[in-house]
């Protein structure tokens, strides 16, 4: 048979002696009631001050980016020099359609081609294809800055000899990039 240590019973380690501390009720009320009157203007100066600054930032809401449009003729060159020529003996009806499913991809082409190039945003996670509203009218843009992006430096436009090389690189030079809302599907 093994016997285990036990520990002493409690009545044995501990001491009684308990000390009683007791405040005055009135002084504890009034220094709380003046502390909740100080804490609640407080609190209301600092929702004032909240208002004003959301009022003042209300275009920062918005998911912007500052972008070159995608034109049909630099697209165009772009496919032609860096995937390849269209295919020949075709018809100008035939071109034209050609061209339209070309297209199509192109838009996502020319962005995933200069992102890794010259170090680009992404304005889409999920997608290199960035659609921009101007009014009703939707284009495609490759973009240059992202106000939502997470390296600061990337939220302000990039310096004007990167502007010019990728409008350059995407045969598109003399377009000016423009500031443009993202397109959101959902609204």
């Amino acid at each position: 048979m093994s016997t285990t240590p036990s520990a002493p019973p409690a009545s044995e380690t501990a001491t009684k002696t308990s000390k009683r501390v007791t405040f005055a009720a009135s002084v504890v009320f009034k220094r709380s009631a003046k502390a909740s009157r100080s804490a609640h203007k407080t609190n209301k100066d600092h929702s004032r001050a909240k208002i004003a600054a959301a009022a003042a930032s209300l275009r920062s809401k918005y998911h912007r980016v500052y972008a070159i449009k995608l034109s049909d003729p630099g697209m165009r060159q772009f496919h032609d020099k860096h995937i390849g020529p269209p295919p020949e003996g075709m018809t100008e009806e035939q071109d034209k359609e050609w061209w339209q499913r070309r297209r199509d991809a192109m838009v996502a082409i020319v962005p995933s081609y200069c992102m890794p190039r010259f170090k680009l945003p992404m304005a889409r996670p999920s997608s290199f294809l960035t659609t921009v509203r101007e009014g009703r009218t939707l284009s495609e843009v490759v973009v240059l800055a992202d106000n939502r992006a997470r390296r600061k430096s990337a939220r302000v436009p990039p310096p004007e000899s990167l502007v010019k090389e990728v409008a350059k690189f995407i045969y598109q030079e003399g377009d000016k990039p423009q500031w443009y809302t993202v397109y959101n599907p959902g609204n």
